[in-house]
C-alpha cells in the first residue's frame, strides 16, 4: 500500500495516510483521483476502481469520502504542481508493516484505516 507521511499540525505529529484530496470546483471524482495521484505521488494508474463511499461523521457533517483502488501504477510524464507548503514522503508498506504502523499510531485517521480494512478483505 502506498502511503504519504506528512506533518499534521492539529495532531502535532507525522501521520501515514492514503493519498487524498478535495474536489476542485467543477471537478468530478475520477478526475480528482488522477490529479491527486499525480500531485502527491507523481504516478498515473492504468486502472482506477471505486471501492466505497462513506460519511465521515453524519451526526456532525455531511462530508462524504470515496475510496478508490489504483493499479498498474507508473511515473507521470507531466508533473502537476503540489499544494503550497506541502511536504510529502511516500512509503510503500506491506500488510504487516501497515498493522505495525496502526499499532504505533502512525496510521490514525479513519479514511486510511478503512482503506486498510478493505485492502485486507480483498487479499
Amino acid at each position: 500500500m502506498l502511503l504519504v507521511r506528512q506533518w499534521r499540525a492539529p495532531l502535532r505529529q507525522e501521520t501515514l495516510e492514503i493519498i487524498a484530496g478535495k474536489l476542485e470546483p467543477g471537478e468530478n471524482e475520477a478526475s480528482a483521483v488522477v490529479r491527486e495521484l499525480n500531485e502527491e505521488a507523481r504516478l498515473q494508474a492504468q486502472s482506477v476502481e471505486k471501492l466505497t463511499s462513506f460519511y465521515v461523521s453524519p451526526g456532525f457533517t455531511n462530508e462524504k469520502l470515496t475510496l478508490y483502488h489504483a493499479s498498474g501504477l507508473s511515473p507521470v510524464s507531466e508533473k502537476l504542481p503540489q499544494d503550497e507548503g506541502e511536504i510529502l514522503n511516500l512509503e510503500w508498506l506491506d500488510i504487516k508493516e501497515v498493522q505495525v504502523a496502526i499499532a504505533k499510531g502512525e496510521i490514525c485517521d479513519a479514511k486510511t484505516i478503512m482503506a486498510v480494512m478493505l485492502w485486507q478483505s480483498l487479499q
